[in-house]
């Protein structure tokens, strides 16, 4: 049977596993060889319809996949792979990276230092962590711990508070020291600018635009718009450089009675020739 060609031989029908030696052609089809101690560093996890590689710590779960230096799929239907320190506890969650644990049921955390605790929580890029289904996109220490919250971008340091607050840029903070502690739905869609609070009950604040504005101490319902450096002194109002109508042409009218028939609601401006009114009738 030597130098006999590969496709002259005939069909093996069993599975890799059962391997212990095969028969390989040269480049040249030329010599045929014996090729002996077939091994895979694949092997069966704990969990039903499990697997696992060697060095895994184990996939427990049915349907588990574990593939990496300490990696561990200890949830059903979980996805571990990568060099991972903590293990993949929740059901349905996935860990793909270099970083410490998913904790949590349907959790992901995709690269390099990326940490979840909490189910239905997402965190994805380097350097990031989600808490309490809270979802993170970005890199370099973002973080989303607050209920619910979404951190998207760079090196957003904490989004912290009582939760469902937002945070879109670069640099921002939602609770910073010596508080942490700012109320909840707070947003930021702006860069290195803050909000805080001295307790849980006040939020509302809101900052779009500019650079390095501050929203803190008792302050609640403050909207900053295109502000930069900027600190708010009241509540419940907004702040912005300048309010330009660029439609004036269509709100000029002689008094409230015409500005009402012209579709203009109570509390809305108007003008009447140039002079700016606001309908109160």
């Amino acid at each position: 049977m030597a130098n006999i060609k590969i496709s002259n031989l005939p069909s093996y029908t069993g599975t890799a596993a059962d391997l212990r030696w095969f028969v390989m052609n040269n480049s040249g089809q030329t010599e045929t060889f014996k090729f002996s101690g077939y091994s895979t560093s694949i092997t069966y996890g704990a969990g039903t319809d499990s697997i696992k590689s060697v060095n895994a710590v184990g996939a427990a779960g049915t349907n588990g996949i574990a593939i990496g230096k300490g990696s561990s799929a200890a949830g059903n239907d979980s996805v571990s792979i990568g060099d991972i320190t903590g293990n993949n506890l929740g059901a349905g969650s996935i860990n793909i990276g270099k970083h410490y644990q998913v904790a949590g049921n349907y959790a992901i955390a995709i690269g390099f230092g990326a940490f979840v605790s909490g189910s239905d929580s997402i965190s994805i890029g380097r350097e990031t962590a989600a808490y309490n289904g809270g979802i993170v996109l970005g890199g370099n220490t973002s973080r989303a711990t607050g209920l619910h919250s979404i951190v998207i971008g760079n090196s957003n340091e904490r989004n912290l508070g009582s939760g469902y607050s937002s945070i879109m840029g670069y640099g921002n903070k939602v609770g910073d020291a010596p508080n942490y502690n700012p109320g909840p739905y707070n947003n930021i869609i702006a860069s290195n600018s803050v909000i805080n609070g001295d307790n849980s009950a006040i939020g509302y604040n809101n900052i779009f635009g500019g650079t390095g504005n501050i929203i803190s101490g008792t302050t609640s319902g403050a909207t900053l718009l295109g502000m930069s450096n900027y600190i708010p002194t009241r509540n419940d109002a907004t702040f912005a450089m300048a309010y330009v109508m660029t439609n004036y042409a269509l709100y000029d009218f002689l008094n409230d009675t015409a500005a009402a028939a012209g579709g203009v609601v109570l509390g809305q401006m108007y003008h009447t020739g140039g002079v700016m009114k606001i309908r109160i009738s």
